[in-house]
């Protein structure tokens, strides 16, 4: 039986923000918190067989197995379970889909976000903590063509977090922070020049403050995070709140 005490937490932010280094700092300090590929791998590890010996091989081969497991096996069948527990989602496809530069590539991501928080979910009763770094509300939170009224319908369609991070900093920080990475920047600004995606980062905060007050009116505890602070203080920040409870 699944536990009724497991809290989920969702960060959102702008790309560059610093949620996927601050969601590795909490998980790493909280017993019993799964987050990421490391804990969709953990996760697949306990459903198959074979599952400890490849756990047993260096990181990059097992992560290119465990993703090929994923995507053939389990991925799908992740996906249709997450829709038939919650059907309006569909709702949210359709509407975000069209708000992106490329709806197909959206579907795509889409996917594989349901079925790793269905994964997590399905797995739920041997943790404390889920984390979610790339979720639905980052991806509501990147479709900055959407109206307030909309978002906030849009909102009603998926499930909710128990907790929502946000994190920030200035646009023109997040770009340099973005350029300065070794991938560079995020696939979702691909053929965009420089001033666009300056644009469209400054879209996406404002977007990300909307979505804070239309869940703050849910009663969803939002935690908004400065991207200039240290690792450290932002993270003691979030746990203290864990702490205290909602």
């Amino acid at each position: 039986m699944e536990k009724t005490d497991t809290i989920t937490v969702e960060f959102m932010g702008p790309p560059g923000a610093g949620k996927t280094t601050l969601q590795r700092s909490v998980a790493r300090t909280l017993p019993r918190t799964i987050a990421g590929t490391a804990g969709r791998n953990e996760c697949l590890s306990k459903e198959i067989r074979i599952g400890p010996i490849i756990s047993l091989l260096p990181d990059q081969i097992s992560d290119g197995i465990y993703y090929r497991i994923w995507e053939y096996l389990f991925q799908n069948r992740l996906f249709y379970e997450f829709v038939g527990d919650h059907p309006d989602v569909l709702k949210y496809v359709n509407v975000v889909a069209h708000a992106w530069p490329d709806p197909a590539r959206f579907v795509g991501l889409f996917v594989r976000k349901v079925a790793t928080y269905q994964l997590f979910r399905s797995h739920s009763q041997r943790y404390d903590h889920i984390f979610i770094d790339d979720g639905l509300f980052q991806s509501l939170a990147m479709s900055t063509s959407l109206d307030t009224e909309t978002i906030a319908h849009v909102v009603d369609t998926i499930p909710l977090p128990d907790l929502l991070v946000i994190a920030d900093l200035p646009a023109e920080t997040c770009v340099r922070r973005q350029q300065s990475r070794s991938r560079g920047f995020a696939s979702f600004y691909d053929n965009m020049s420089s001033d666009e995606i300056l644009s469209q980062i400054s879209d996406c905060r404002t977007q990300i403050n909307d979505i804070g007050n239309i869940v703050r009116k849910k009663g969803l505890p939002v935690v908004e995070i400065d991207g200039s602070k240290s690792v450290h203080d932002s993270k003691e920040k979030i746990i203290q709140v864990m702490r205290r409870g909602f």
